[in-house]
């Protein structure tokens, strides 16, 4: 699971790298979804 997740992550940073890079300048203080969603995984995958 945590390997199909992980290459999900990959897919959508090299599917939209610009976009990403906007979404996470954009907010300086704020964290990006896609941080987000690697975060809480990574916290219950740790759990």
């Amino acid at each position: 699971m945590a390997r199909s997740f992980h290459a999900q992550i990959f897919g959508v940073l090299a599917a939209s790298p610009r976009k990403i890079h906007r979404s996470t300048v954009r907010g300086r203080g704020e964290t990006p979804s896609w941080v987000q969603s690697l975060n809480v995984h990574r916290s219950s995958s740790l759990s």
